[in-house]
């Protein structure tokens, strides 16, 4: 079990949280850091999107070891749509960057629900992979 979570922190978690480690450690470095900026960047929907994509990966791949179980596949749908509601707020967040709407209120409202993405993810896929970690076991 340890192996296989020592995988996906690495892998998974440490890998997609480092583009908004970088982000606000570049900010901070150059003291311009705010919430704004923050608003302002896709790194979150990008960290939420790679946990989903890299664990329904790893369940889809590991379904025949528990492949009647509702549970288990409750999950990878559930980190299916976690994947598709994250890849489909990014789209958004660039249309709105590529066109010059300027839509603060939309990038402040998506950064608060941003977070709950990132949470949701996170919980959704660390729970799955310690799912995959016991039926190897």
């Amino acid at each position: 079990m340890s192996k296989r979570l020592s995988k996906w922190f690495w892998f998974n978690f440490v890998f997609a949280l480092t583009p908004l480690g970088l982000m606000i450690l570049i900010r901070i470095l150059g003291d311009k850091l705010t919430i704004q900026d923050i608003a302002d960047s896709p790194e979150l929907l990008f960290f939420s999107l790679m946990l989903s994509a890299t664990s329904v990966g790893d369940a889809i791949e590991n379904q025949k070891l528990n492949e009647g179980e509702t549970l288990f596949m409750n999950m990878r749908y559930a980190l299916l749509f976690l994947a598709v509601i994250s890849a489909v707020l990014y789209g958004c967040f660039l249309l709105d960057s590529v066109l010059s709407l300027h839509l603060s209120a939309f990038r402040s409202n998506l950064l608060y629900f941003s977070i709950l993405l990132a949470i949701a993810s996170f919980a959704m896929s660390l729970a799955t992979q310690i799912w995959i970690a016991k039926l190897e076991n």
